[in-house]
């Protein structure tokens, strides 16, 4: 299974770039292929085990037509090979899955499954070492099944995201660049329409690029069910996550402009300049205000822990006084 897996992940990273159905027939010869594999290890045990249960159901999986395979029939023929295999194969077979498990168990569960006395591959008893490994083998098409819910999911979360987020940037994006819009707005109120949608809009990116990497940094601890749960049901915090990215970019904007945050690194700016049409055609400080609208909405910490060391500090002075 350590070459099923690489291979596993070579086809998740072609997903990406193939797309959907390109993905399905490369899924399917994969699946055929490992199929096959299993047949040719099935049919040439010797069979010294007697498991009835086992052979019925290794038999009846290979009977299934090859458009009703799924990859579940597959990791369940894979347990029952192991539940057949004789004595000499399963105990050359015991290094390989314990590599396995160590290669996608988490330190702890590593260290747990060595100190569990588990029975030696070369002169343990066989009925423990069979059992030992029949877990294993369990726990990694487990594991495997879940990377394949995690791609499902990480995938869904993404293609939302970018399809309510990106919309929002390309209407922010108008609005910077259309002057007859923010005049039509100036003849009712008077704001810097292009300065505020640029914040705004890069706050957003900060945002939806800090959401992407986290999604694509996403791994499972020790409870991958609860993680499972845990991830599908954040998809409502995720989608806003870049739009609280624009709200922090204009806030941080303000704390600027109050000189709540000031310093040679950051840009001295001052209200009116979001409140002045026509804007000023050369704003030094317009490099500095796009770069850390971004960075507001990148490091979603960022604005919140200035607030509260403002509000700190304020409840601090009150308290002197």
């Amino acid at each position: 299974m350590s070459v099923a897996k690489d291979i596993m992940e070579q086809e998740i990273a072609r997903k990406r770039r193939f797309g959907v159905m390109a993905w399905k027939s490369i899924d399917k010869r994969f699946l055929e292929s490992y199929r096959s594999l299993l047949a040719g290890q099935y049919q040439t045990l010797s069979f010294t085990t007697s498991n009835a249960g086992a052979k019925e159901e290794a038999a009846a999986i290979l009977q299934l037509p090859l458009d009703a395979l799924e990859w579940d029939h597959l990791y369940r023929l894979e347990l029952a090979i192991v539940k057949l295999e004789p004595e000499a194969m399963l105990r050359r077979r015991a290094w390989v899955l314990r590599n396995e498990y160590f290669e996608i168990c988490s330190p702890e569960e590593a260290k747990d499954y060595e100190a569990s006395n588990r029975p030696n591959s070369d002169t343990g008893d066989l009925d423990l070492l069979r059992a030992d490994l029949v877990r294993l083998q369990e726990e990694l098409n487990w594991r495997y099944v879940v990377i394949w819910i995690l791609e499902s999911i990480r995938t869904k979360i993404l293609r939302n995201l970018l399809a309510v987020n990106l919309p929002i940037v390309f209407v922010l994006f108008l609005l910077a660049q259309l002057v007859p819009v923010a005049e039509w707005l100036n003849t009712f109120v008077t704001i810097n329409l292009p300065l505020l949608a640029a914040i705004i809009m890069f706050g957003v990116l900060g945002g939806l690029v800090s959401t992407l990497r986290r999604i694509q940094a996403v791994t499972f601890g020790k409870n991958a069910d609860l993680d499972l749960s845990e991830l599908s049901r954040s998809n409502l915090s995720v989608y806003v996550s870049p739009i609280f990215g624009g709200i922090f970019a204009l806030l941080l904007f303000f704390l600027f402009a109050g000189k709540l945050i000031s310093g040679s690194l950051f840009p001295d700016v001052s209200a009116e300049a979001l409140f002045t049409y026509p804007p000023v055609d050369d704003n030094p400080e317009l490099a500095k205000i796009i770069v850390f609208s971004f960075i507001a909405g990148f490091a979603e910490k960022f604005v919140p822990d200035n607030l509260e060391r403002l509000t700190k500090s304020d409840s601090s002075d009150s308290q002197k006084t």
